[in-house]
């Protein structure tokens, strides 16, 4: 900041530096849940425990791909 004489980190791209802070509630405690998770794979020898944590986040990074299902509605595969 100093080397660009800046008062504060973004100051020449205000849009960015708003979108950062609207974001970060948000994100935020994702990343602590995430820590947390690899936490317990890291800390557990039970193969189930590593293989359901694991298959929980393939999952979650292909969500987009899965189509949601109301209760009323069966799943058709």
């Amino acid at each position: 900041m100093r080397v660009l004489g800046h008062a504060y980190l973004l100051q020449d791209n205000p849009v960015l530096r708003r979108n950062i802070e609207v974001r970060n509630p948000y994100v935020d405690p994702l990343y602590l849940l995430q820590a947390e998770l690899l936490r317990r794979s890291r800390a557990s020898e039970d193969p189930e425990v590593v293989e359901a944590l694991l298959n929980h986040q393939r999952h979650s990074r292909g969500a987009a791909k899965y189509r949601v299902v109301s209760p009323a509605q069966p799943a058709s595969m």
